[in-house]
């Protein structure tokens, strides 16, 4: 062999290794960033499911007497003196159920999102008013991510739990 065609075969070698340590480089980074993006959007939706059902069960609102015209900040907490978290005004609720699925979206900052609320006795079946069930949204189907948040709260004087979910 000549000295030129070791030198070549040495060369190609080298570049191979190189280029396969370079992709798996590339790729493992690819993977790595991927699977933080979508850790990082599981904290945001898992934040914003927590503090949105937050608002909705020890707020009252804003106006404090909201209607579905004139809502800026839905709340269902009643109207009292003393402590009043969870405790909810049923006008409210059922003004909520009556709503837009968009205007509440919109209201709620969930644009990317979409939310599923409903209201259960403590047998789980669903609360109805007046022959209106007490629930709004789209239960998620097939998602790739489901934040669900459940709160015990007093509905009409009886112990109920009240579910939100927020997927996408």
């Amino acid at each position: 062999m000549k000295r030129g065609q070791v030198w070549s075969v040495d060369f190609a070698m080298s570049f191979v290794i190189f280029i396969s340590i370079t992709l798996f480089a590339f790729f493992m980074f690819a993977y790595i960033n991927q699977h933080t993006s979508e850790h990082n959007e599981i904290k945001d939706i898992q934040y914003l499911a927590v503090s949105l059902s937050d608002t909705l069960v020890r707020s009252r609102g804003l106006p404090e007497a909201w209607t579905p015209s004139n809502v800026n900040v839905i709340g269902f907490v009643t109207d009292c003196d003393t402590f009043c978290d969870n405790i909810l005004n049923k006008t409210k609720v059922m003004n909520f159920i009556s709503m837009d699925y968009e205007t509440i979206r919109d209201l709620l900052t969930t644009k990317k999102y979409h939310f599923y609320f409903d209201l259960r006795y403590a047998n789980n079946s669903l609360i109805n008013v007046g022959g209106t069930p007490v629930q709004k949204g789209f239960y998620p189907s097939v998602t790739t991510v489901t934040v669900p948040v459940q709160r015990f709260v007093l509905f009409d004087g009886k112990i109920a739990k009240m579910n939100f979910i927020i997927w996408r």
